[in-house]
């Protein structure tokens, strides 16, 4: 087994045809979300990609990751995306601790690229990792993932789901129903042909309803391609409610394996009194269910219409690693897992007496896997 670190979007690009034909856990682990992403972000950002094969060729696993250079000269290793990729787990594509393991070493080996580690981890596999570097002395922060994922388990069936909501909201839908049928309406559902004129329509409307939040265009560049990808392989769950001729609301959501990923929703105020996208969004429930999905992600952040839908929360860690031979990578570790929370009083202080002790010198292993798929 061995592992290779690709350092360059040359390199990386040795490896579009096998990695373009993976079905990746989730679209952020997509060769199309990847390659997007580094070529909007390469003036600061160098690839890190761990690729793991076996003595045959075969490849195993794949570590998405980035080196980003941060004011000062300080060099930040974190997952491709960072704050627009949900997750920065590994890619294993065989199961078993040997890939990880084999990726764990090859982060070691490679130490010195960087001043401090910062990846969002959402699968229990990638413990392993973290496990080796609080071994070899570094600094180990598990963080908890203060942004929990809104998540829908759809059971036995959609219709199974959709009884056990609360009759209120039952009755809600129904009387929106009711009040939509005394106009013209439609719901569509995006393909091939149709999937750059809804994807405009939905930019447009969530670009005027969050105007001023932070850069949009880049996103969309991202979202654009990996819905491109979903549609040619049947995993995009793309839906819009038409009032009137007009497009009311938009839902965008894509399936890796048996799990969908809520990325984007958006309605017109306009139509506010039909409710579209409360309309829209049990419409989309239902399609996802039909095409196989077993969960639905509705991703991080807390919004109301994620407590009517969803039927649990998944939990990941923020981990964060530092040499204690590096002074500025253990500064930067030591702020953002302790000088900043106290700050804003965002964690208890028991918790902020253990991370003290693990800064001054106490070796702590982490103890909280992550609780996702």
């Amino acid at each position: 087994m061995q592992a290779i670190v690709l350092r360059s979007v040359a390199a990386l690009d040795a490896l579009a045809a096998e990695w373009g034909e993976l079905v990746p856990p989730t679209p952020f682990a997509s060769w199309e979300f990847v390659r997007t992403w580094l070529a909007q972000h390469q003036d600061r950002t160098t690839p890190f990609i761990v690729a793991v094969r076996s003595a045959e060729g075969e490849l195993l696993a794949i570590a998405p990751w980035c080196i980003e250079r941060k004011r000062g000269g300080l060099r930040r290793l974190a997952g491709i995306g960072t704050h627009d990729s949900w997750s920065h787990d590994p890619l294993v594509l065989r199961p078993g601790p040997d890939a990880v393991g084999r990726i764990a070493e090859c982060l070691w080996q490679h130490r010195q690229a960087w001043d401090w580690i910062s990846l969002n981890l959402r699968n229990a596999s990638s413990i392993p990792i973290l496990d080796l570097l609080a071994r070899k002395g570094w600094l180990v922060e598990d963080q908890g993932d203060r942004h929990r994922h809104h998540v829908v388990a759809f059971g036995a069936s959609f219709e199974t789901y959709w009884a056990e909501r609360s009759a209120s909201h039952r009755k809600k839908v129904r009387s929106l129903e009711r009040k939509l049928e005394g106009v013209p309406h439609r719901y569509l559902q995006a393909d091939a042909a149709n999937l750059e004129s809804l994807l405009e329509t939905l930019f447009a409307l969530h670009a005027a309803r969050w105007q001023g939040v932070r850069d949009w265009p880049p996103y969309y560049e991202q979202v654009r391609a990996m819905s491109r990808r979903a549609v040619t392989r049947g995993e995009l769950c793309f839906g819009a409610l038409e009032i009137e001729g007009r497009i009311a609301a938009v839902d965008l959501a894509l399936k890796c394996g048996d799990r969908g990923y809520g990325l984007m929703r958006v309605f017109d105020p306009e139509f506010a009194a039909y409710s579209p996208g409360a309309l829209l969004g049990v419409w989309m429930l239902g399609r996802l269910a039909a095409m196989g999905c077993r969960l639905l992600d509705c991703g991080p952040g807390h919004y109301e219409w994620k407590d009517r839908y969803s039927t649990g929360q998944e939990a990941g860690l923020r981990a964060l690693a530092a040499s204690r031979a590096n002074p500025l990578g253990l500064a930067v570790v030591g702020w953002l897992g302790l000088a900043k929370p106290y700050r804003d009083k965002s964690v208890p202080p028991q918790v902020l007496k253990e991370r003290l002790a693990a800064l001054t010198g106490v070796v702590r292993r982490p103890t909280s896997p992550p609780l996702g798929c």
